[in-house]
């Protein structure tokens, strides 16, 4: 494990992955794109691909059991701690590190892809756009992004402490409840975000909790370099 020194990422997520038990499986989204995208490739010992925001490593542990070269970056210690012994229980092998994304300590084109899987919302909007051109300036010519982010309407939004529009800081409401700083995505800001990259996609999905009273939008995001 590398230890890079963290600028914006917030010390509130050692805290989260030290108390709770989420994160253990991998996105279904991030799967299906996946196998999608690099299952038909030949060489995945030869792929690599960087999980942003990898939390306890759950994408990290699907992506090294299926062949590819990857690494993984998140702020907290305590996840990427709790990341290297679900590997090491499988004999699994990554490359994880501690560190902050708006720094990210990779070459330029290291990378085939890079994915965010509902971390780099958990930003102001400047780190957001911060983070996205580092993620630019790491893949390599026609290197894919994927990524899912929270959108604005969503339950939560408004509550706590408002830092600048679409951002807010302990929310007391909805599934951001406890995780620091949270960023609500419209299609403008997704346009100012993603605007160096190529091929860009978005769909919105919606869904409702609470018996049908609150709801929550993702938007899942592709792009080329």
């Amino acid at each position: 494990m590398h230890v890079e020194a963290p600028q914006a990422w917030s010390p509130i997520w050692d805290a989260v992955f030290g108390a709770r038990a989420w994160g253990q499986y991998p996105s279904e989204e991030l799967v299906a794109f996946v196998s999608r995208t690099y299952g038909p490739l030949p060489g995945r010992d030869q792929i690599q691909l960087l999980d942003l925001g990898c939390g306890p490593g759950a994408n990290v542990w699907f992506l090294a059991r299926e062949g590819y070269r990857v690494s993984g970056i998140d702020g907290s210690k305590v996840a990427i701690e709790r990341a290297e012994k679900r590997l090491a229980a499988d004999g699994l092998k990554a490359q994880l590190r501690v560190g902050d994304l708006v720094n990210l300590p990779f070459a330029d084109g290291m990378f085939q892809g890079a994915f965010d899987i509902a971390a780099v919302q958990h930003n102001r909007l400047g780190h957001c756009e911060r983070i996205i051109a580092q993620v630019h300036r790491v893949l390599a010519p026609g290197g894919k992004l994927f990524a899912i982010l929270i959108g604005e309407g969503s339950w939560g939004e408004g509550t706590g402490a408002a830092i600048e529009p679409g951002t807010f800081e302990s929310v007391n409401e909805g599934p951001a409840v406890g995780c620091g700083i949270i960023h609500f995505f419209s299609e403008a800001d997704l346009s100012r975000l993603f605007r160096e990259f190529s091929e860009l996609s978005y769909e919105r999905r919606e869904r409702t909790l609470k018996g049908r009273t609150k709801r929550v939008v993702q938007w899942i995001v592709t792009a080329s370099k």
